[in-house]
């Protein structure tokens, strides 16, 4: 799984854990590094030869003047 972000910083991770058949979590640790819009993104993809997929989280915060 690649994980892309805006505004984020992935700061760690848990292994995947298998909760039941064919279903896994991970749990990961994230640092807001902000934007100027204070738009937040975490994009999530996965690519694999029996299923892949792609998730995306949108978070709004504080803007961010650099």
């Amino acid at each position: 799984t690649k994980f892309k972000t805006k505004g984020l910083k992935v700061a760690g991770a848990k292994d995947w854990v298998k909760v039941s058949e064919g279903v896994y979590t991970r749990l990961i640790k994230l640092e807001v590094t902000g934007t100027e819009d204070g738009k937040l993104v975490l994009n999530a993809t996965r690519s694999c030869d029996k299923e892949g997929g792609f998730g995306a989280l949108s978070l709004i915060g504080e803007p961010v003047k650099e």
